[in-house]
């Protein structure tokens, strides 16, 4: 359920609508203009790309992650699982000596 006090909140965050509305609340917190935070950004990304995770059309790709540090993590979630059986994976192809059973 959105936060309604207004402060962006990224244990709200379940779909690319509500990263979209929790980063613009971010946005509008520091006041700056889509633009201002493309410029902000460098090269990584165009205006309109960034534009588009404000609008929740798209999420910020692995190319992006120059950007986010440690003290972002809590906007981005959902991989522990994925991780978590990859290591698992990767553990058995260790012990197996690199035969594959999955």
């Amino acid at each position: 359920m959105p936060d309604e006090s207004g402060a962006p909140a990224p244990s709200c965050i379940r779909t690319r609508q509500d990263f979209g509305r929790e980063l613009t609340k971010l946005r509008e917190q520091a006041g700056l203009t889509v633009r201002q935070v493309a410029s902000k950004a460098g090269p990584l990304s165009a205006h309109s790309t960034i534009g588009d995770w404000f609008a929740g059309r798209s999420l910020p790709s692995p190319t992006s992650r120059d950007s986010f540090q440690a003290e972002d993590a809590d906007w981005f979630f959902g991989r522990q699982v994925l991780t978590t059986q990859l290591l698992g994976h990767l553990a058995e192809l260790d012990r197996s000596g690199g035969a594959c059973n999955w």
